[in-house]
């Protein structure tokens, strides 16, 4: 499993850098986010089930937790189709769509972080997303009148923190990957 993972590091790359744009663009012009919020976390939520889902789609015949990062994906696939087909809709379930898929995307990488730290010593990255996740949601269910900029800020700066932790998760397995390249050519 964990040289399936490392191999792909760059999927935590292309996870991270969606999240830091998005979470760039809410920071930004949080007006403007406002309009089309709703859109682009259903383009993130996409991109990132995406990502996830394939991983875990990838990792199938040598992990036997491949179905960690599988659900994730299709949790991510489903909220981010909903959001972008019926934007109307989700905007009135905005609160309760972002936290039930922040919980069990936190949930799902702290069950996968244990996974990891089975192999490798260390990996707290994946700790600190799903805790951020979770966080996340429990605020979201918890202030559900809070003002829609405190939670658009809210979200871009998890989504700012989780893609640097994603960026500097997969550069970290890209590094580890020449030694899993060179393990193979010894074996």
């Amino acid at each position: 499993m964990l040289q399936t993972i490392v191999l792909r590091w760059w999927a935590f790359l292309v996870r991270g850098f969606a999240a830091l744009i998005f979470g760039a663009l809410a920071l930004l012009w949080p007006e403007k986010v406002l309009e089309v919020f709703v859109i682009l976390f259903g383009v993130f939520a996409l991109v990132d089930g995406l990502f996830a889902g394939l991983t875990g789609f990838s990792i199938r015949r040598y992990s036997k937790s491949w179905w960690v990062l599988l659900i994730e994906g299709f949790l991510g696939i489903i909220v981010g189709l909903i959001t972008i087909l019926w934007p109307g809709m989700t905007a009135v379930f905005l609160y309760i769509f972002l936290a039930v898929w922040a919980v069990f995307t936190g949930i799902l990488e702290l069950v996968q972080a244990v996974h990891l730290r089975r192999k490798l010593r260390n990996e707290w990255m994946l700790v600190v997303g799903g805790i951020l996740s979770i966080i996340l949601g429990i605020f979201l269910i918890l202030r559900p009148v809070a003002g829609v900029f405190v939670v658009i800020w809210m979200i871009a700066v998890y989504s700012i923190l989780f893609g640097f932790l994603m960026i500097f998760l997969g550069l970290k397995m890209r590094r580890y990957k020449g030694n899993i390249e060179i393990e193979i050519k010894s074996e």
